[in-house]
């Protein structure tokens, strides 16, 4: 069931076209707009932009962490 009513997205025919761009278009679309990466002697400065293209807002401000790790995916600076 979704806040639009159980049979909003029912199949009318087409398989599931129509139910799959229905979830396609609702909630965030969050992308990378821009990304820029500067090494520096004992860390990395990351400047990354985030674009929300979806129908609903973000409520709020939210925090975003980024992890970068080695080739062992161990965690070297966050």
């Amino acid at each position: 069931m979704t806040f639009l009513g159980q049979k909003v997205a029912e199949d009318i025919g087409d398989g599931q076209a129509a139910y799959k761009e229905l979830l396609k278009n609702m909630g965030y679309r969050l992308w990378v707009s821009r990304l820029t990466i500067s090494k520096g002697e004992n860390k990395h400065d990351i400047t990354l932009n985030l674009e929300n293209s979806g129908v609903a807002p973000l409520y709020g401000d939210w925090t975003v962490v980024l992890y970068l790790c080695d080739a062992s995916r161990k965690v070297v600076q966050s």
